[in-house]
Parts: C-alpha cells; structure tokens; sequence
C-alpha cells in the first residue's frame, strides 16, 4: 500500500510527510500513471490512466513531459511504477483579467493543490486494485465490462414493485454479455454488489459502475438483487473491455470510434448512436475546430452519423467535393455544440 502512497493522503496536512516525490525526472520511455478528479459535466467522479512519457521538454527550472492520446486533467498528480509522486498536470492557460470568476476560482484551488493545501485526491479500494495490476504486470490498466444499463430506482418504483426503496434499477441487458450469462434481466434490482451496500443515495449508480470498471476482468463478483419482491443472487464475470473498432481520418486529423454496447455503458455516454472522437492529432484540423477527445459526432452537414459506415461514406463523398470547410454537429456530455472543421487547417500534405 505504501508504494502509492498518494492515494493515502487526507485532509490532515501531517500526512503529506508520507508522499514520496521522485528524485529525477520522468526518462523518454518511462511509464507514469495519472490520477485525477472529474467534474459531472463529464460523468466521471475519479478516473486515471497509464501511459509512456514520449518526450522530456526542458523549461525553466522544471520539465514538460509529453504524452500521447491523454487529455489530462488540470491538477493532475503524476505518480511513477515505485509510487513516487513524478510531477503534476499544469494549467495550459495563464491568469488574466479577463478570465471569468469560475476560471480563478478552479486556477485558485489547482495551485492550492500543487501547493499541498487541503484539497487531496481520495482513491477507493477498486481503483487501488487497478492501480495495483498495473504495477504488476507494467501494462496500462484494464478497464471490466458487465453489459447492462441502469438508473437509480425512484420512490415510485419501489413503491410500485412492493420492495424497500434502495438500489439501482436494471433497465438493459446486453445480449451476450456477462449479465445476461448471470442472469440478470430488465427491471431487477441490484442492492448489493461484492458485499458493499447500495444505498437509496445518487451515489448508488456512481458505485455500482466503479466498482464493475475497476474489477479485475474475468474474476467472479457477487451481486444481491430483488425480482418480484424476491431476493436473488448472481454471479457474473464482468470481461476486460471489448477492442474497439476506430477509424483514422488523416484529412480531418482524428480518430473516431463505433460507439459499441461496451463504450456506451462503461462511460455512461449520453447518446447510443454516432461516433466516439478517440484522438485528436495536435495542430490539425479537428484540432483548430476545438473538438476534443470525447466527443460524440452524431452529424455532419445535418446528415445523421449512427455509426461508423455512416461515418465513411459521409466523409468520402465530401472528401472527392474537395469540401472547403464541414459543419459537425457533436454531444460533450450533454450539451450539444456545433463546430466547423476547414480540412486545410493543419492537414497533412
């Protein structure tokens, strides 16, 4: 437990004695895991990722460590395969007077977190295990999937089925997944899942999903459940996420993915159908147009993308017009935003 120290940390300022920072910097080809918070805007609470440092950028009396493929988060620590702290993720932008109270409000806290104030990154015991596997087999983290959708069970509901109101209700199943081999099925009710209560709380659903993601994959984790006012045990071997099918378009400078049962569930998106943005090469033209790793393009030129054959065929027929600039209509979180991608932007000769 000691060798990730960071994840041990409270708001008691004498327990920053116990984090262990690394003595030199980060080498080109060294693997670093970041830890992070996310905000509900993006439907992630914590989160984290394992990656390889491709370059070291002197500057100052500090160094840039560049990765590939990672939106890191603000505020981020860095943390190295012995447990040492090895950096922090930075702001990009710089104060100014124009910034809005929000924005220094968020610099304000970030740099009280650099700093060693109070605000301390708080890691549960899935993610530890994560982390921990990671550790062991010096490989990037491997994220579970059960195959099923949810919400939380309503008053209502609970009320309406004649059960104690606590839980999250099951709404979807995927076929050939492994809920439905454990037999789950549409409008049970999981109240317990690895002995760890779910509680009538918003926090249910958050659990619930953490605590499958984080499974080790192929293990076997025990759910209690209610059907028809009566209790039921399952055993379900949630699966290591399934690959996904991308697409790289070096006209536009990105790379989108089909949105899958396994993409849609694992990260809570808000719409089943269009293509998951899955990288953004910097400086090119989905990169000027300020769309971001992701995103969920559902249409171009008000043309609907369900999926990614959808997705080709648009692309190729605009792509023979020579078409100067497209207009992409995409999901982040839930807000939709309308962006307008020039190809010649930063495209590739």
């Amino acid at each position: 437990i000691n060798r990730i120290s960071i994840i041990k940390l409270s708001t008691d300022k004498k327990n920053f004695s116990s984090v262990r920072f690394a003595k030199k910097c980060a080498k080109q080809g060294e693997r670093l895991i970041g830890i992070y918070l996310l905000s509900k805007e993006y439907q992630f609470k914590q989160m984290l990722w394992c990656s390889i440092v491709n370059g070291v950028i002197p500057r100052g009396i500090s160094n840039i460590l560049h990765f590939s493929g990672i939106e890191a988060q603000d505020g981020m620590p860095v943390v190295n395969l012995k447990g040492e702290v090895a950096g922090i993720v930075v702001p990009f932008y710089t104060l100014r007077l124009s910034l809005t109270e929000k924005k220094k409000t968020k610099i304000k806290n970030e740099l009280e977190m650099m700093s060693g104030g109070l605000r301390c990154i708080s890691i549960n015991k899935y993610i530890f295990n994560s982390i921990e596997r990671i550790i062991k087999k010096n490989s990037n983290i491997e994220i579970s999937w059960l195959g099923v959708n949810l919400q939380k069970l309503s008053y209502a509901q609970a009320k309406g089925f004649g059960i104690p109101y606590q839980g999250v209700l099951i709404t979807r199943v995927f076929k050939g997944s492994p809920a439905e081999k454990a037999g789950l099925k549409v409008k049970d009710v999981i109240f317990e899942i690895n002995g760890e209560s779910l509680t009538r709380e918003d926090e249910a659903i958050d659990k619930f999903i953490e605590i499958i993601r984080f499974s080790e994959p192929d293990k076997e984790i025990i759910l209690k459940g209610r059907r028809e006012k009566k209790e039921i045990t399952f055993i379900a071997k949630p699966i290591k996420f399934p690959e996904p099918k991308q697409i790289r378009s070096d006209w536009l400078g990105l790379v989108v993915q089909e949105i899958d049962d396994a993409l849609y569930t694992t990260y809570n998106l808000f719409v089943d159908k269009g293509v998951y943005v899955a990288d953004i090469e910097r400086g090119g033209p989905a990169d000027h147009a300020k769309i971001i790793e992701g995103d969920l393009i559902t249409h171009i030129h008000t043309r609907p993308v369900s999926n990614l054959s959808d997705w080709q065929e648009i692309i190729h027929q605009l792509q023979i017009k020579d078409m100067k600039s497209l207009v992409v209509q995409l999901y982040r979180g839930n807000k939709t935003l309308i962006r307008i991608i020039k190809p010649e932007l930063g495209a590739k000769k």
